[in-house]
Formats: structure tokens, C-alpha cells, sequence
């Protein structure tokens, strides 16, 4: 998997040189320009469209492409609450006890099924 210490652009130039790859060869497999493979090092920019046919060429996921965004300690359940209620949304009988998300799903006008 990525780096996740790294910017997008530098993860991608880091899993291209662990496969012994110059940039011309994920570039002609991605469909895209070696300058645009390299602007996005050096400007760390890189679209979703781009980073997904970049996994594509290299055959991995666009998360292992763009690298994991750390998460700080004790976040951890509150992701895992998140990525939940993202899941069972829309789901009917599934209730959100939460009281944070409950006062998220108020302010937006969210209601659970």
C-alpha cells in the first residue's frame, strides 16, 4: 500500500519506483502525459479520475493510490461510527441512537429511516 506520510503525487511517484517504472510507462497505461504524471509530483494535485486510472496502470485502488489520511488517536471510533452510519443510510429500521449524529442529522435536515 501507499505511503501515507506522503502528498498524492509523491505516493504515486513512490509505488511507480517500487515497481522499477519510469513515469512514460503508468503514463502510457493511464492514458495520460508523462508532464501531467510529473506536475502532479510537484504540485500535488491529482483528480480523482486521474488517480483511479493512475490504480488502474498500476493495479491498485485509488485509496492505495492516493495514500491513507492518518487518523489521530482516539478518532478511531468515531470513524468507525461514521463509515456505520454512512452504510445504514436509507436503510429502513435502522435507528441512529448517536446523539452527535442524531444533532448532525437535525442541523441538515437528515432524517433516518
Amino acid at each position: 500500500m501507499g505511503n501515507t506520510q506522503l502528498a498524492p503525487g509523491a505516493n504515486v511517484a513512490a509505488l511507480r519506483k517500487t515497481r522499477g517504472w519510469s513515469q512514460a510507462h503508468p503514463a502510457r497505461k493511464a492514458a495520460v502525459s508523462v508532464s501531467l504524471l510529473s506536475w502532479i509530483k510537484i504540485e500535488r494535485a491529482l483528480t480523482p479520475a486521474v488517480a483511479a486510472a493512475i490504480g488502474r496502470a498500476l493495479g491498485l485502488s485509488m485509496v492505495e493510490v492516493l495514500g491513507r489520511a492518518p487518523v489521530a488517536q482516539g478518532d478511531e471510533a468515531r470513524l468507525a461510527a461514521l463509515r456505520s452510519a454512512i452504510r445504514d443510510f436509507g436503510i429502513p429500521g435502522k435507528q441512529r441512537s448517536d446523539p452527535q449524529l442524531l444533532k448532525l442529522s437535525k442541523l441538515s435536515g437528515i432524517t433516518w429511516a
